[in-house]
């Protein structure tokens, strides 16, 4: 009967190597594993908190601009009088449209209402800078309403001409100007800054469309022409309140 001759010791030596160095990686990995979740868990900490659900302070509202001064004014400006106040572009189709409209108005109310009209010429508009320089050019002779209107009722010829300072001169001649003051005052500096700021006026109110309209200082929302007159005739009855 053959009996097994014991295993030398050394046999195994490899294996227990292996396993020694299996269990040390282990730890090193549990180790390395729980100090990236410590500095995380730091750096979370020493984080400034999200700034993404912090209420934002409240901008202070915008002081209104006076715009060009004085402003052109049409009707009287006594103490009782109602304000009706238009930021207008004169190559706006809807302006033209509110022209006749406006002046109806301001038969229908008299002296109790007074009307001011603010440049707003849009960019999209190519005359209509231009056209805002003609009528204040005229108004340096004594001629803005005269002008504003003619821009108004001749909108359709110089809105579509290629060049129209041509057109608003022969518009001032029509007006009796003295037509080489007229050109000249056109590009004038002065000129340039009433619009200007008649425009900057517009922006402080956060206005950007024409027509706006507002009476006494404040802006109008209306759905219809009725409803348009009621609410001046409202603010003229009320004495300009």
């Amino acid at each position: 009967m053959s009996s097994r001759k014991p295993a030398s010791p050394n046999k195994y030596l490899p294996f227990v190597i292996i396993a020694v160095v299996l269990g040390v990686a282990l730890a090193g990995a549990a180790l390395l594993y729980q100090s990236s979740i410590d500095t995380a868990r730091t750096a979370r900490l020493d984080e400034p908190p999200s700034t993404a659900a912090q209420p934002t302070a409240a901008l202070p509202p915008r002081t209104p601009l006076p715009g060009a001064q004085p402003p052109r004014t049409r009707g009287s400006s006594g103490e009782n009088t109602a304000t009706l106040e238009e930021f207008g572009d004169f190559q706006c189709p809807p302006c033209g449209a509110m022209h006749p409209i406006i002046k109806a108005i301001e038969e229908e109310n008299g002296a109790r209402l007074r009307v001011i009209f603010r440049h707003l010429p849009l960019s999209n508009h190519v005359h209509a800078f231009n056209a805002a320089l003609a009528a204040e050019a005229a108004g340096r002779q004594n001629r803005f309403w005269e002008m504003h209107d003619a821009l108004y009722e001749k909108q359709r010829s110089w809105s579509t001409a290629k060049d129209a300072r041509p057109l608003f001169a022969e518009y001032a001649r029509t007006l009796g100007l003295d037509v080489t003051r007229f050109n000249s005052d056109i590009n004038a500096p002065e000129v340039v800054a009433r619009v200007r700021a008649d425009m900057e006026r517009a922006d402080s109110l956060g206005i950007n469309a024409t027509p706006t309209l507002l009476i006494n200082g404040r802006e109008v929302a209306y759905s219809t022409v009725d409803d348009l007159r009621a609410r001046i005739k409202n603010a003229v009855a009320a004495g300009g309140q």
